[in-house]
């Protein structure tokens, strides 16, 4: 079921969630309210939120956060931007690292809850001419988080059956009339 609500970055529909949305180059946040579905997609029935990031600064400029708690949350972000080829083109990185550490420990000894991201996102910002303005924007993002059941790594009882066990499966079944000599379905089976 599609949510009547939508969360856009720069007019690009955004899947994940706002939780792992870096705010250090956001220059406002649009609502709108809905139905947008002509403009927007149909996802938008209820409205949406849509985040608009600034252009790269004309001049240079370095901005960095940091963040560090007693409970194992380390955050950081560094924001590099300024002019590349004159005044008609400029550019920002920016880079981000979110790291929180989970708050349970699960009976194997492992962590639970444990979040990790990084992230990098290119912007570039043409103005070849007075009329015309170019903005080209990636962003590449890696999560790496456990969930509350933490991250298993194994499940023996989904281990594939034995040949043997598959042998002694098929000759109980053929017992009870319910395959054949050549393990087919019986018609009575």
């Amino acid at each position: 079921q599609d949510a009547s609500g939508s969360l856009f970055i720069d007019g690009i529909y955004l899947s994940g969630g706002l939780s792992s949305v870096n705010f250090s180059d956001l220059e406002r946040v649009e609502v709108l309210k809905g139905p947008q579905n002509a403009y927007f997609g149909r996802s938008t029935f209820g409205g949406l939120v849509n985040l608009i990031t600034r252009n790269p600064s004309d001049t240079f400029q370095a901005r960095g956060n940091a963040e560090f708690t007693d409970r194992g949350t380390n955050n950081f972000d560094l924001s590099v931007e300024g002019p590349l080829f004159g005044d008609k083109v400029r550019g920002r990185l920016l880079l981000l690292s979110n790291r929180k550490a989970g708050q349970y420990t699960a009976s194997d000894g492992g962590t639970l809850g444990d979040e990790n991201t990084q992230s990098i996102t290119g912007t570039i910002y043409a103005t070849p001419t007075e009329n015309l303005w170019i903005r080209l924007r990636g962003h590449y993002q890696e999560d790496d988080d456990t969930s509350a059941l933490g991250k298993v790594e194994e499940f023996p009882f989904l281990d594939p059956p034995s040949p043997k066990a598959i042998s002694d499966g098929y000759a109980l079944l053929a017992e009870l009339g319910a395959v054949d000599e050549a393990n087919q379905l019986s018609e009575t089976g």
